[in-house]
């Protein structure tokens, strides 16, 4: 025999169906269009479908909640004050794409590293400078990290050569590459990119430290 609810509590759940999103969901929500917004602009150029992930963010988001506010600042950051692409640094445009590339091959390192010489290369208010800004919210959150010392060296010897590569100092750019994948810890992440990089400029991969 089919059971069958009572008025009232059906009532009860046509209710609860309709009620407004509770904090949490409204904020999970908002998070959901504030990354595929970023998504839309940083990656696939699409600034109409941004504008529309934004906009849906701020609908769902609590007025006073950091989605709110970051929402409302890449809609602006890329709306109506959105810089001309013209006065972007050729190099923080290379920059910006390697980057994405490196990102959409899943390698977060690199591409972090990346977009952090784009904003060494790139001025203030200008459209690369903006979009390197948006393109790190892409990457997962760094946990807090113990390095030694020679891998920090290297970090900074990687982000200095990869800068003097993309203006065209390809000499020192490979000294500092070489010193990086010299000082890096071994068979580590930041021993492999710089490893690449030199490769990419004719550099000797295991040249000697400084």
């Amino acid at each position: 025999m089919r059971r069958v609810l009572p008025l009232a509590a059906a009532a009860w759940l046509c209710a609860c169906a309709s009620l407004p999103l509770s904090r949490r969901a409204r904020s999970e929500a908002a998070r959901r269009a504030l990354a595929a917004g970023l998504t839309a602009e940083v990656a696939d150029s699409d600034d109409a479908e941004a504008q529309r992930q934004w906009a849906l963010c701020l609908r769902r988001a609590a007025p006073d909640s950091r989605e709110a506010r970051d929402c409302r600042i890449y809609a602006g950051m890329f709306g109506s004050s959105r810089p001309d692409a013209a006065q972007d640094s050729p190099a923080a445009r290379r920059a910006f794409a390697d980057g994405l590339e490196a990102w959409r091959a899943g390698a977060n390192r690199r591409a972090r590293l990346t977009w952090d010489a784009c904003l060494a290369l790139s001025a203030p208010g200008t459209l690369a400078r903006d979009l390197c800004l948006a393109a790190h919210d892409l990457l997962p959150p760094q946990p807090p990290l113990l390095v030694s010392r020679g891998e920090a060296k290297a970090k900074q010897d990687y982000f200095e050569g990869a800068i003097a590569g993309q203006l065209g100092d390809g000499e020192k750019a490979r000294r500092l590459l070489s010193a990086c994948a010299a000082e890096a810890d071994p068979g580590g992440a930041t021993q492999t990119d710089c490893r690449m990089e030199l490769t990419k400029l004719g550099g000797a991969p295991d040249a000697a430290p400084r």
